[in-house]
């Protein structure tokens, strides 16, 4: 993951669902100039909290709580992360419209996320996954001329 992602993370990064900050540690390098990592639940802020006092990050981080609209008015991004995210939140359109909000010019929104809708099962249920993407539900989500798609690839097949 680390290979085929890093080459498009660059700049301002925004990571949604950050979770326990596993991912930013995994990704991050000196490509970016800063790392914002936005998660609603509070155990898991907590827990990102404390692993980024212990290890931080090598470049300034900011954690903030709560969903895409907590992000303060005028910030925008380079580049923003939804690693295994979008498949948990129930409208992935208007997210990603939002999304594409807080991108600066030639920003990029990359996108992680289970395949195939036919291989639901009850454990995607019971995880909180609305949904599986195939390339064409996730390309026909981008909001309109706002964002290109760049590039679709099935990662870990």
């Amino acid at each position: 993951m680390k290979r085929v992602l890093s080459p498009y993370i660059s700049g301002d990064v925004l990571e949604v669902g950050a979770g326990i900050g596993a991912t930013s540690v995994m990704l991050s390098n000196n490509k970016q100039c800063s790392w914002t990592c936005l998660e609603p639940d509070t155990k898991l802020l907590k827990r990102i909290e404390e692993r980024f006092v212990s290890h931080p990050l090598p470049i300034p981080t900011r954690v903030v709580e709560g969903t895409i609209e907590n992000i303060p008015d005028g910030a925008r991004f380079d580049t923003i992360l939804y690693i295994d995210v979008l498949e948990h939140i129930p409208d992935d359109q208007e997210q990603l419209r939002m999304a594409g909000n807080l991108l600066k010019k030639n920003g990029r929104i990359i996108i992680l996320s289970p395949a195939h809708q036919w291989l639901f099962t009850p454990f995607d249920d019971a995880v909180g996954h609305f949904r599986r993407y195939t390339k064409r539900a996730l390309a026909s989500l981008a909001p309109g001329a706002a964002l290109n798609v760049e590039k679709l690839l099935y990662l870990d097949c």
